[in-house]
């Protein structure tokens, strides 16, 4: 499955949703992310192969989601 810039996907280990940032021609894909701690929110990112990402499904957004509203799993 080949992932485009801007689709939202997990790990299939778990964690965080993550946006794909970019592309790599060579099956990779660099994904950003935020960590929460004691409230405060910091964007990370790093470099994926697509064999480790699966798609987050549309079908589970409840509507427009903010920061501190059920991101528990973030």
């Amino acid at each position: 499955m080949a992932f485009k810039v801007g689709d939202v996907v997990r790990l299939k280990s778990g964690g965080p949703l993550m946006t794909v940032q970019v592309a790599a021609a060579a099956g990779g894909y660099e994904c950003a992310w935020f960590n929460r701690s004691d409230g405060t929110y910091t964007l990370a990112w790093n470099a994926f192969v697509e064999a480790t990402l699966q798609p987050y499904p549309k079908e589970a957004e409840t509507g427009a989601q903010h920061f501190g509203e059920g991101d528990d799993d973030l």
